[in-house]
């Protein structure tokens, strides 16, 4: 039987200037939501948005099936950031091709608390089955 495997790329921007207490505070809170408590992550300040504390990642899965992955995903997003999300790809859950799906939120005013999310992109893609 083939393995299917999945790869989901974030992009979280955080409200804020101050890297270490992002490190501190607002990572652990954003692992806990997408259920990933070691997940590593590159956080920094991009030169052109000095305002927001950017946390790139990349999460790889196995052994699951479309409709799980799917499931788990869309679980995670609004445990991420509570407000409307975008998601685009939505045909290829029932589709013979791989699976693409893309998450957008965004806010001008993140909630109070950790973590303080005003911006992300979640890719969950279908890398290959072995």
């Amino acid at each position: 039987m083939l393995e299917v495997k999945y790869e989901i790329r974030w992009s979280i921007y955080i409200a804020g200037k101050n890297v270490q207490k992002v490190r501190n505070k607002h990572l652990p809170a954003v692992n806990e939501a997408i259920e990933l408590p070691d997940q590593k992550w590159e956080v920094f300040v991009e030169e052109d948005n000095p305002n927001e504390v950017r946390m790139c990642s990349s999460s790889f899965y196995d052994g699951f099936t479309k409709a799980e992955m799917t499931l788990d995903y869309l679980r995670w997003l609004p445990q991420l950031a509570a407000g409307e999300w975008g998601i685009s790809g939505l045909s290829t859950i029932h589709s013979d091709r791989a699976l693409y799906l893309c998450g957008m939120f965004y806010t001008r005013e993140p909630k109070n608390g950790y973590p303080a999310v005003t911006n992300v992109m979640a890719e969950l893609i279908q890398c290959r089955a072995d």
